[in-house]
Protein backbone atom coordinates (compact mmCIF):
# COMPACT_ATOMS: atom_id res chain seq x y z
CA UNK A 1 0.00 0.00 0.00
CA UNK A 2 2.74 2.54 0.65
CA UNK A 3 4.42 1.44 -2.14
CA UNK A 4 1.10 2.34 -4.07
CA UNK A 5 0.94 5.76 -2.64
CA UNK A 6 4.51 6.48 -3.19
CA UNK A 7 4.24 5.92 -7.02
CA UNK A 8 0.92 8.10 -6.93
CA UNK A 9 2.48 10.95 -5.32
CA UNK A 10 5.17 10.86 -8.06
CA UNK A 11 3.34 10.90 -10.63
CA UNK A 12 0.94 13.45 -9.33
CA UNK A 13 4.45 15.34 -8.68
CA UNK A 14 6.17 15.01 -12.16
CA UNK A 15 2.48 15.97 -13.83
CA UNK A 16 2.60 18.93 -11.83
CA UNK A 17 6.23 19.64 -12.48
CA UNK A 18 5.47 19.28 -16.05
CA UNK A 19 2.57 21.55 -16.06
CA UNK A 20 4.91 24.25 -15.17
CA UNK A 21 7.32 23.39 -17.62
CA UNK A 22 4.86 23.76 -20.30
CA UNK A 23 3.34 27.09 -18.90
CA UNK A 24 6.34 28.45 -19.05
CA UNK A 25 7.54 27.55 -21.82
CA UNK A 26 4.06 28.49 -23.60
CA UNK A 27 4.22 31.92 -22.04
CA UNK A 28 7.73 32.56 -23.11
CA UNK A 29 6.91 31.53 -26.73
CA UNK A 30 3.62 34.02 -26.69
CA UNK A 31 6.48 36.80 -25.67
CA UNK A 32 8.48 35.89 -28.80
CA UNK A 33 5.40 35.64 -30.86
CA UNK A 34 4.10 39.01 -30.33
CA UNK A 35 7.81 41.01 -30.24
CA UNK A 36 9.13 39.42 -33.30
CA UNK A 37 7.42 39.01 -37.10
CA UNK A 38 5.78 35.51 -38.03
CA UNK A 39 8.47 34.35 -39.70
CA UNK A 40 11.15 34.95 -37.25
CA UNK A 41 8.68 33.42 -34.44
CA UNK A 42 8.30 29.97 -36.62
CA UNK A 43 11.99 30.28 -36.57
CA UNK A 44 12.18 30.59 -32.74
CA UNK A 45 9.68 27.58 -32.16
CA UNK A 46 11.51 25.61 -34.72
CA UNK A 47 15.21 26.12 -32.94
CA UNK A 48 13.43 25.43 -29.50
CA UNK A 49 11.87 22.42 -31.50
CA UNK A 50 15.50 21.11 -32.51
CA UNK A 51 16.91 21.73 -29.26
CA UNK A 52 14.28 19.15 -27.54
CA UNK A 53 14.73 16.72 -30.45
CA UNK A 54 18.04 16.74 -30.05
CA UNK A 55 17.72 15.46 -26.23
CA UNK A 56 16.82 12.37 -28.04
CA UNK A 57 20.77 11.72 -28.13
CA UNK A 58 21.70 11.86 -24.37
CA UNK A 59 18.21 9.83 -23.74
CA UNK A 60 18.91 7.00 -25.72
CA UNK A 61 22.50 6.73 -24.44
CA UNK A 62 21.69 8.03 -20.79
CA UNK A 63 18.63 8.42 -19.45
CA UNK A 64 17.47 5.50 -20.73
CA UNK A 65 19.71 3.07 -19.60
CA UNK A 66 19.78 4.65 -15.99
CA UNK A 67 15.95 4.85 -15.87
CA UNK A 68 16.29 1.13 -16.31
CA UNK A 69 19.12 0.23 -14.38
CA UNK A 70 18.41 2.78 -11.22
CA UNK A 71 15.26 0.93 -9.94
CA UNK A 72 17.93 -2.46 -9.52
CA UNK A 73 20.45 -0.53 -7.62
CA UNK A 74 19.37 -1.10 -3.99
CA UNK A 75 22.64 0.22 -2.09
CA UNK A 76 23.47 3.97 -2.09
CA UNK A 77 27.09 3.08 -2.86
CA UNK A 78 26.22 1.53 -6.67
CA UNK A 79 23.58 4.06 -7.13
CA UNK A 80 26.07 6.84 -6.52
CA UNK A 81 28.27 5.16 -8.78
CA UNK A 82 25.44 5.43 -11.97
CA UNK A 83 24.56 8.62 -10.90
CA UNK A 84 28.43 9.70 -11.52
CA UNK A 85 28.93 7.49 -14.60
CA UNK A 86 26.09 8.83 -16.06
CA UNK A 87 26.35 12.29 -15.21
CA UNK A 88 30.23 12.15 -16.54
CA UNK A 89 29.14 10.84 -19.94
CA UNK A 90 26.18 13.45 -19.78
CA UNK A 91 28.67 16.67 -19.49
CA UNK A 92 30.85 15.04 -21.92
CA UNK A 93 28.31 14.65 -24.55
CA UNK A 94 26.40 18.21 -23.52
CA UNK A 95 29.91 19.93 -24.99
CA UNK A 96 30.40 17.68 -27.75
CA UNK A 97 26.74 18.32 -29.10
CA UNK A 98 26.69 22.26 -28.39
CA UNK A 99 30.30 22.77 -30.09
CA UNK A 100 28.50 21.75 -33.58
CA UNK A 101 27.10 24.94 -33.81
CA UNK A 102 29.56 26.95 -32.10
CA UNK A 103 32.37 25.63 -33.92
CA UNK A 104 30.06 26.24 -37.64
CA UNK A 105 29.50 29.82 -36.56
CA UNK A 106 33.28 30.67 -35.94
CA UNK A 107 34.01 29.04 -39.17
CA UNK A 108 31.72 31.03 -41.03
CA UNK A 109 32.77 34.27 -39.05
CA UNK A 110 36.61 33.45 -39.16
CA UNK A 111 36.08 33.29 -43.41
CA UNK A 112 33.72 35.71 -43.92
CA UNK A 113 30.90 33.60 -45.34
CA UNK A 114 27.67 35.27 -43.19
CA UNK A 115 27.00 38.98 -43.02
CA UNK A 116 25.50 38.90 -39.04
CA UNK A 117 23.38 42.12 -39.87
CA UNK A 118 22.16 39.73 -42.77
CA UNK A 119 18.29 39.61 -41.72
CA UNK A 120 17.79 37.41 -45.08
CA UNK A 121 20.24 34.50 -43.39
CA UNK A 122 18.82 33.99 -40.10
CA UNK A 123 19.79 30.12 -39.93
CA UNK A 124 23.18 31.23 -40.08
CA UNK A 125 23.57 34.46 -38.93
CA UNK A 126 20.87 34.76 -35.34
CA UNK A 127 20.87 30.87 -35.27
CA UNK A 128 24.50 29.39 -34.09
CA UNK A 129 25.65 31.00 -31.31
CA UNK A 130 22.26 30.85 -29.21
CA UNK A 131 21.41 27.29 -30.38
CA UNK A 132 24.71 26.22 -29.07
CA UNK A 133 23.83 27.80 -25.61
CA UNK A 134 20.43 26.89 -25.75
CA UNK A 135 21.31 23.14 -26.49
CA UNK A 136 23.94 22.70 -23.89
CA UNK A 137 21.66 24.68 -21.33
CA UNK A 138 18.83 22.42 -21.75
CA UNK A 139 20.83 18.52 -21.61
CA UNK A 140 22.01 20.11 -18.32
CA UNK A 141 18.41 20.77 -17.54
CA UNK A 142 17.03 17.57 -18.48
CA UNK A 143 19.89 15.58 -16.94
CA UNK A 144 18.81 16.83 -13.21
CA UNK A 145 15.29 16.28 -14.20
CA UNK A 146 15.41 12.94 -15.53
CA UNK A 147 17.59 11.52 -12.92
CA UNK A 148 14.97 13.02 -9.97
CA UNK A 149 12.25 11.05 -11.90
CA UNK A 150 14.14 8.20 -12.02
CA UNK A 151 14.87 8.31 -8.29
CA UNK A 152 11.46 9.13 -7.34
CA UNK A 153 12.54 12.39 -5.93
CA UNK A 154 9.40 14.28 -7.03
CA UNK A 155 9.49 16.88 -4.26
CA UNK A 156 13.26 17.71 -5.46
CA UNK A 157 12.15 17.94 -9.09
CA UNK A 158 9.58 20.74 -8.42
CA UNK A 159 11.91 22.62 -6.17
CA UNK A 160 14.41 23.05 -8.86
CA UNK A 161 11.94 23.87 -12.02
CA UNK A 162 10.07 26.37 -9.52
CA UNK A 163 13.24 28.45 -9.74
CA UNK A 164 14.26 27.78 -13.28
CA UNK A 165 11.01 28.75 -14.70
CA UNK A 166 11.03 31.57 -12.57
CA UNK A 167 14.19 32.57 -14.01
CA UNK A 168 13.36 31.75 -17.92
CA UNK A 169 9.83 34.23 -17.38
CA UNK A 170 12.05 36.94 -15.37
CA UNK A 171 14.43 37.28 -18.33
CA UNK A 172 12.19 36.63 -20.90
CA UNK A 173 9.64 39.55 -19.32
CA UNK A 174 12.74 41.98 -18.91
CA UNK A 175 13.61 41.79 -22.87
CA UNK A 176 10.09 42.04 -23.80
CA UNK A 177 9.79 45.70 -22.15
CA UNK A 178 12.74 47.17 -23.15
CA UNK A 179 12.34 46.02 -26.80
CA UNK A 180 14.92 44.10 -27.02
CA UNK A 181 13.59 40.43 -27.39
CA UNK A 182 14.93 39.05 -30.55
CA UNK A 183 14.77 35.89 -32.09
CA UNK A 184 18.68 35.48 -30.47
CA UNK A 185 17.43 37.22 -27.40
CA UNK A 186 14.21 34.47 -27.12
CA UNK A 187 17.02 31.61 -27.05
CA UNK A 188 19.11 32.69 -24.36
CA UNK A 189 16.21 33.53 -22.27
CA UNK A 190 15.38 29.66 -22.62
CA UNK A 191 18.80 28.94 -21.79
CA UNK A 192 18.81 30.99 -18.35
CA UNK A 193 16.36 27.88 -17.12
CA UNK A 194 19.39 25.98 -17.13
CA UNK A 195 21.81 28.05 -15.08
CA UNK A 196 20.14 27.15 -11.66
CA UNK A 197 19.50 23.41 -12.57
CA UNK A 198 23.61 23.72 -13.66
CA UNK A 199 23.99 24.81 -9.96
CA UNK A 200 21.94 21.92 -8.49
CA UNK A 201 23.98 19.41 -10.41
CA UNK A 202 26.92 20.96 -9.34
CA UNK A 203 25.95 20.49 -5.30
CA UNK A 204 24.25 17.18 -6.36
CA UNK A 205 27.64 15.87 -7.73
CA UNK A 206 29.49 16.21 -4.89
CA UNK A 207 27.47 12.57 -3.54
CA UNK A 208 28.19 11.09 -6.76
CA UNK A 209 31.13 8.74 -7.55
CA UNK A 210 33.43 9.52 -10.22
CA UNK A 211 35.17 6.35 -10.88
CA UNK A 212 36.73 5.99 -14.70
CA UNK A 213 36.41 1.91 -14.44
CA UNK A 214 32.67 3.16 -13.97
CA UNK A 215 32.36 5.21 -16.34
CA UNK A 216 33.95 2.73 -18.80
CA UNK A 217 31.83 -0.09 -17.91
CA UNK A 218 28.51 1.97 -17.54
CA UNK A 219 29.41 3.19 -21.42
CA UNK A 220 30.08 0.06 -23.00
CA UNK A 221 26.71 -1.21 -21.24
CA UNK A 222 24.69 2.00 -22.46
CA UNK A 223 26.03 1.54 -25.67
CA UNK A 224 25.17 -1.83 -26.06
CA UNK A 225 20.98 -0.90 -26.07
CA UNK A 226 21.65 3.00 -26.39
CA UNK A 227 22.91 2.92 -29.86
CA UNK A 228 19.95 1.51 -31.52
CA UNK A 229 18.03 4.30 -28.86
CA UNK A 230 20.39 6.77 -30.71
CA UNK A 231 19.82 5.88 -34.13
CA UNK A 232 16.51 6.42 -33.71
CA UNK A 233 16.68 9.87 -31.85
CA UNK A 234 18.48 10.51 -35.09
CA UNK A 235 15.86 9.39 -37.47
CA UNK A 236 12.84 10.80 -35.50
CA UNK A 237 15.17 14.12 -35.58
CA UNK A 238 15.25 13.80 -39.34
CA UNK A 239 11.70 12.85 -39.89
CA UNK A 240 10.43 16.42 -37.60
CA UNK A 241 12.75 18.52 -39.34
CA UNK A 242 12.25 17.25 -42.72
CA UNK A 243 8.28 17.82 -42.59
CA UNK A 244 8.69 21.50 -41.31
CA UNK A 245 11.50 21.65 -44.22
CA UNK A 246 9.06 20.47 -46.46
CA UNK A 247 6.34 22.82 -45.32
CA UNK A 248 8.70 26.06 -45.64
CA UNK A 249 9.68 25.18 -48.83
CA UNK A 250 6.70 24.78 -50.30
CA UNK A 251 4.64 27.40 -48.91
CA UNK A 252 7.50 30.03 -47.11
CA UNK A 253 8.54 30.93 -43.57
CA UNK A 254 5.19 32.50 -43.09
CA UNK A 255 3.30 28.82 -43.26
CA UNK A 256 5.93 27.80 -40.64
CA UNK A 257 5.18 30.39 -38.34
CA UNK A 258 1.11 29.43 -38.51
CA UNK A 259 1.76 25.57 -38.20
CA UNK A 260 3.89 26.98 -35.05
CA UNK A 261 1.26 29.21 -33.65
CA UNK A 262 -1.44 26.06 -34.14
CA UNK A 263 1.27 23.80 -32.73
CA UNK A 264 1.29 25.90 -29.32
CA UNK A 265 -2.15 24.94 -28.90
CA UNK A 266 -0.89 21.35 -28.51
CA UNK A 267 1.49 22.77 -25.79
CA UNK A 268 -1.65 23.11 -23.72
CA UNK A 269 -2.17 19.18 -23.12
CA UNK A 270 1.93 18.68 -23.05
CA UNK A 271 1.77 18.41 -19.04
CA UNK A 272 0.36 15.53 -19.96
CA UNK A 273 2.34 14.03 -22.60
CA UNK A 274 5.22 14.51 -21.17
CA UNK A 275 4.58 14.11 -17.59
CA UNK A 276 3.39 9.95 -19.21
CA UNK A 277 6.24 10.01 -20.98
CA UNK A 278 8.67 11.08 -18.30
CA UNK A 279 7.32 9.07 -15.62
CA UNK A 280 6.06 6.42 -17.92
CA UNK A 281 9.55 4.89 -19.01
CA UNK A 282 10.50 4.98 -14.96
CA UNK A 283 7.27 3.26 -13.68
CA UNK A 284 7.46 0.68 -16.57
CA UNK A 285 10.88 -0.60 -15.42
CA UNK A 286 9.70 -0.37 -11.43
CA UNK A 287 6.21 -2.41 -13.07
CA UNK A 288 8.82 -5.12 -14.68
CA UNK A 289 10.85 -5.95 -11.59
CA UNK A 290 8.47 -6.25 -9.45
CA UNK A 291 5.58 -7.94 -11.28
CA UNK A 292 7.54 -9.38 -14.24
CA UNK A 293 6.08 -9.23 -17.58
CA UNK A 294 2.46 -10.17 -16.70
CA UNK A 295 2.55 -6.60 -14.91
CA UNK A 296 3.95 -4.90 -17.70
CA UNK A 297 1.33 -6.58 -20.23
CA UNK A 298 -1.04 -5.52 -18.21
CA UNK A 299 0.54 -1.73 -17.65
CA UNK A 300 0.79 -1.61 -21.25
CA UNK A 301 -2.66 -2.29 -22.24
CA UNK A 302 -4.45 -0.38 -19.87
CA UNK A 303 -1.90 2.41 -20.55
CA UNK A 304 -2.65 2.56 -23.88
CA UNK A 305 -6.51 2.58 -23.65
CA UNK A 306 -6.31 5.03 -21.15
CA UNK A 307 -4.45 7.80 -23.17
CA UNK A 308 -6.52 7.10 -25.73
CA UNK A 309 -9.66 8.38 -24.45
CA UNK A 310 -7.83 11.51 -22.90
CA UNK A 311 -6.27 12.60 -25.91
CA UNK A 312 -9.82 12.30 -27.80
CA UNK A 313 -11.23 14.85 -24.97
CA UNK A 314 -8.21 17.33 -25.84
CA UNK A 315 -8.93 16.88 -29.56
CA UNK A 316 -12.50 18.07 -29.22
CA UNK A 317 -11.43 20.81 -26.71
CA UNK A 318 -8.54 22.33 -28.38
CA UNK A 319 -10.54 22.49 -31.48
CA UNK A 320 -13.29 24.51 -29.83
CA UNK A 321 -10.95 26.78 -28.19
CA UNK A 322 -8.11 27.15 -30.89
CA UNK A 323 -9.86 29.93 -33.30
CA UNK A 324 -10.15 32.07 -29.99
CA UNK A 325 -7.32 31.43 -28.47
CA UNK A 326 -4.59 32.11 -31.31
CA UNK A 327 -6.85 35.68 -31.64
CA UNK A 328 -6.01 36.58 -27.96
CA UNK A 329 -2.61 35.53 -28.12
CA UNK A 330 -1.38 36.77 -31.19
CA UNK A 331 -4.10 39.41 -32.24
CA UNK A 332 -4.19 37.86 -35.28
CA UNK A 333 -5.86 34.69 -37.05
CA UNK A 334 -3.11 32.07 -38.11
CA UNK A 335 -5.26 29.43 -39.17
CA UNK A 336 -8.71 28.25 -39.69
CA UNK A 337 -10.71 25.25 -37.32
CA UNK A 338 -9.63 22.23 -40.01
CA UNK A 339 -6.21 23.40 -39.65
CA UNK A 340 -6.39 23.57 -35.70
CA UNK A 341 -8.08 20.14 -35.80
CA UNK A 342 -5.96 18.56 -37.65
CA UNK A 343 -2.36 19.75 -36.01
CA UNK A 344 -3.92 19.15 -32.77
CA UNK A 345 -4.80 15.53 -33.87
CA UNK A 346 -1.81 14.96 -35.51
CA UNK A 347 -0.09 16.24 -31.79
CA UNK A 348 -2.20 14.23 -29.84
CA UNK A 349 -1.53 11.02 -31.54
CA UNK A 350 2.02 10.56 -31.05
CA UNK A 351 0.92 9.85 -27.28
CA UNK A 352 -0.60 6.76 -27.87
CA UNK A 353 2.60 4.63 -28.54
CA UNK A 354 4.34 6.08 -24.99
CA UNK A 355 3.48 2.66 -22.54
CA UNK A 356 4.50 0.13 -25.58
CA UNK A 357 7.21 2.30 -26.07
CA UNK A 358 8.41 1.84 -22.31
CA UNK A 359 7.75 -1.25 -21.72
CA UNK A 360 10.15 -2.44 -24.90
CA UNK A 361 12.62 -0.02 -23.76
CA UNK A 362 12.39 -1.92 -20.45
CA UNK A 363 12.89 -5.16 -22.47
CA UNK A 364 15.95 -3.38 -24.04
CA UNK A 365 14.35 -3.79 -27.17
CA UNK A 366 16.35 -1.62 -29.26
CA UNK A 367 17.14 -2.97 -32.69
CA UNK A 368 13.20 -3.68 -32.77
CA UNK A 369 12.58 -0.18 -32.04
CA UNK A 370 14.76 1.03 -34.71
CA UNK A 371 13.14 -0.92 -37.06
CA UNK A 372 10.18 0.54 -36.48
CA UNK A 373 11.88 4.30 -36.71
CA UNK A 374 12.59 3.46 -40.16
CA UNK A 375 9.07 2.70 -40.98
CA UNK A 376 8.63 5.94 -39.33
CA UNK A 377 10.80 8.00 -41.67
CA UNK A 378 9.97 6.15 -44.45
CA UNK A 379 5.91 7.25 -43.76
CA UNK A 380 6.97 11.14 -42.66
CA UNK A 381 8.31 11.16 -46.59
CA UNK A 382 5.99 9.32 -48.81
CA UNK A 383 2.50 10.81 -47.02
CA UNK A 384 4.16 13.64 -46.14
CA UNK A 385 5.41 15.55 -49.03
CA UNK A 386 2.30 14.90 -50.65
CA UNK A 387 -0.42 15.98 -47.92
CA UNK A 388 1.92 18.77 -47.17
CA UNK A 389 2.13 20.20 -50.64
CA UNK A 390 -2.23 20.07 -50.86
CA UNK A 391 -2.90 21.35 -47.69
CA UNK A 392 0.17 22.60 -46.10
CA UNK A 393 -0.02 23.27 -41.99
CA UNK A 394 -2.74 20.59 -41.98
CA UNK A 395 -1.41 18.42 -44.42
CA UNK A 396 1.50 17.96 -41.59
CA UNK A 397 -1.04 17.27 -39.09
CA UNK A 398 -2.46 14.41 -41.11
CA UNK A 399 0.49 12.58 -41.35
CA UNK A 400 1.60 12.42 -37.77
CA UNK A 401 -1.76 10.98 -37.12
CA UNK A 402 -1.42 8.41 -39.91
CA UNK A 403 2.14 7.83 -38.86
CA UNK A 404 1.04 7.34 -35.17
CA UNK A 405 -2.14 5.02 -35.42
CA UNK A 406 0.73 2.81 -37.94
CA UNK A 407 3.62 2.89 -35.12
CA UNK A 408 1.34 1.69 -32.72
CA UNK A 409 -0.35 -0.72 -34.34
CA UNK A 410 3.28 -2.21 -35.68
CA UNK A 411 4.67 -1.83 -31.94
CA UNK A 412 2.15 -3.39 -30.26
CA UNK A 413 2.72 -6.54 -32.56
CA UNK A 414 6.44 -6.36 -31.88
CA UNK A 415 6.02 -6.41 -28.51
CA UNK A 416 3.55 -9.08 -28.61
CA UNK A 417 6.21 -11.19 -30.57
CA UNK A 418 8.69 -10.06 -28.36
CA UNK A 419 7.31 -11.59 -24.71
CA UNK A 420 5.84 -14.99 -26.50
CA UNK A 421 5.39 -18.22 -24.37
CA UNK A 422 6.08 -15.77 -21.90
CA UNK A 423 2.35 -14.61 -21.51
CA UNK A 424 0.13 -16.81 -19.41
CA UNK A 425 -3.43 -17.28 -21.55
CA UNK A 426 -5.14 -15.67 -17.93
CA UNK A 427 -3.62 -12.31 -18.78
CA UNK A 428 -5.00 -12.30 -22.40
CA UNK A 429 -8.69 -12.84 -20.95
CA UNK A 430 -8.53 -10.54 -17.91
CA UNK A 431 -6.45 -7.54 -20.13
CA UNK A 432 -7.12 -4.40 -17.93
CA UNK A 433 -9.39 -5.54 -15.72
CA UNK A 434 -7.28 -7.65 -13.50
Amino acid sequence: MADKVRTATQASLTLIDQALMSLTSFIVTVFVGRACSQADFGYFVLGVTLAWLVLGIPNALIWVPYATKAPQRKSRYRLATLQGGSTAMLLALAFAIAGIPFVIAVGLNAFSLVNVADSEAPWLASYLVPLAVLFLSMMLREHVRRLAIADFKGRALLQIDVVSCLTQLVVAAALLQTGRLTLANGFYAVAAGGIVCALRLAVDARDYRFCRRSIGVLSIQSWRFGKWLLAIAIIYLASDMSMRGILTGLHGATALGAFSAVALIGNIINPLVLAATLFTRSLAAKIFADSGIDGLLRFVIAGTVGIAIVLVAAVVALTAIGPWFLQMMFNAAYADRGTIAAVSLGLCAQALIIPVEGAQMVLEEGRRLFNVSVMHIFLTIAVGFPLIWAFGASGIGITMTIRAVAILAIQFNLFLKSIGNRIPSAILTTGVTS
